[in-house]
């Protein structure tokens, strides 16, 4: 694919015209990087686009060249500073500006960037581009090569947020309106490895949410809330009829089979053989190793099929 962007686009036009979404956003950095404490702002960029006129593309790129996609530095970790606001190079940690949350310094910053940067007659207006905003933003001359590079990045996983790849873990976080079956798979996964939940109704809401953010907390993942690839690794555990006793993993096995497959397993029935080649079944259709053990690449094609 073509790249869409360069360095010399203006930051001001919309990408897809105004068409992208804040899911649309989050979903690109999850299939782009991962889990990452960027995952979750795409709401604001796009916001911060309808009030000022700025690509939303440009601002996650731009944070995710300043912070390590969220991950780097004392300056994001202890100021909440996407953007190196005020961090000149004489003292950067020292002098970089403090704000509320990531969003509070997205809307400042980027209130500054569009009047000061991408507007004719601003103090360090040099074009609405990345070329003219690296003549006073960055001292490093391929600074507007990096976030050139991750916007387009983006826009490719925006327009293919899976990568074209089948055994992609689907990404869940709050939504009390919507029943999904993986959601179920999230909930009685969680009941495995120990968190208690008063509800079982496959809809990820506040308290799916909150035992998420716990079990990452306790994982040593990005706590966030969101069922993304890493925490689908930590929570999926391998189930097979030598596991001797019905489990809530074999239950979430258990119930995608029926409720999502039709295949004819009774949940929570114990009936390990009937599950084994309702599995076995599963796997050849999927072209998997048909041995009725649900191991990663197993969990991944059904928790796939529950998204669709």
């Amino acid at each position: 694919m073509a790249d869409q962007y360069t360095v010399r686009t203006d930051l001001r036009d919309r990408h897809d015209d105004g068409s992208l979404t804040g899911d649309d956003l989050d979903d690109a950095i999850l299939s782009a990087h991962g889990e990452c404490p960027l995952v979750g702002l795409g709401e604001v960029w796009v916001e911060v686009a309808d009030e000022l006129g700025i690509n939303e593309l440009y601002m996650a790129a731009h944070a995710v060249i300043e912070t390590g996609w969220g991950e780097l530095g004392d300056i994001v970790r202890e100021k909440n500073n996407l953007y190196g606001f005020g961090a000149f190079d004489v003292a950067p940690e020292e002098m970089a500006h403090g704000f509320d949350s990531f969003a509070d310094c997205t809307r400042h910053a980027m209130s500054y960037v569009r009047e000061e940067y991408l507007t004719e007659g601003g103090d360090h207006y040099n074009g609405p581009t990345l070329d003219g905003m690296n003549v006073k933003y960055a001292t490093d001359d391929q600074w507007a090569e990096s976030i050139c590079g991750v916007m387009n990045t983006l826009a490719d996983h925006v327009e293919n947020p899976r990568g074209g790849r089948s055994d992609e873990w689907p990404v869940y976080s709050a939504n009390v309106d919507t029943e999904n079956e993986a959601t179920y798979v999230v909930q009685h996964l969680l009941e495995f490895h120990g968190h208690d939940l008063e509800y079982h109704d496959g809809k990820y809401g506040p308290e799916t949410a909150g035992a998420v953010e716990v079990f990452q907390d306790e994982h040593g993942l990005t706590v966030d809330g969101v069922a993304g690839p890493n925490t689908w690794e930590a929570l999926c555990v391998t189930v097979g009829p030598d596991r001797g006793t019905s489990d809530w993993a074999t239950y979430a096995v258990e119930h995608v089979l029926d409720r999502l497959l039709g295949y004819d397993v009774a949940p929570e029935s114990g009936d390990t053989d009937a599950t084994r080649a309702a599995v076995g079944q599963f796997q050849r259709g999927m072209n998997l190793d048909d041995d009725g053990v649900v191991d990663a690449a197993t969990w991944k094609a059904m928790v796939n099929a529950s998204d669709e």
